[in-house]
């Protein structure tokens, strides 16, 4: 997640901000739910516009590689692979969950997971 400036919830909330996600759910981007305190949105290009967040984020399978056994790494063709940024994020981290190196191609993969 990296920055599209949205202000805070309250005075002791810091600022919020998210973009360069993959999001999916089986209803579809325009049944989709979303909350933007404190508003509610049916439909993910209702909720981007309304929120400004999310502007670079796609609504699509992340095809990821076994949801029954939790493996959250994608598989080949995911729209995650290459789909995230490092930048306005002080410390990027070099290694992704499984200890491997972040980038691996032209950009960071959006998850945990770098795609090798």
């Amino acid at each position: 997640m990296t920055s599209s400036k949205s202000g805070p919830v309250d005075n002791h909330t810091p600022e919020v901000s998210l973009d360069y996600n993959v999001y999916y759910c089986v209803s579809g981007a325009e049944a989709s739910k979303w909350g933007w305190h404190p508003a509610s949105f049916t439909g993910f290009t209702s909720y981007v516009g309304a929120s400004r967040n999310d502007q670079h984020s796609q609504f699509a399978d992340p095809r990821f590689m076994d949801l029954l056994k939790n493996d959250y790494h994608v598989q080949s063709g995911s729209p995650a692979i290459n789909a995230g940024t490092a930048a306005g994020v002080p410390a990027a981290g070099t290694e992704d969950l499984d200890g491997g190196a972040r980038k691996h191609g032209s950009k960071i993969d959006a998850g945990c997971y770098e795609r090798r």
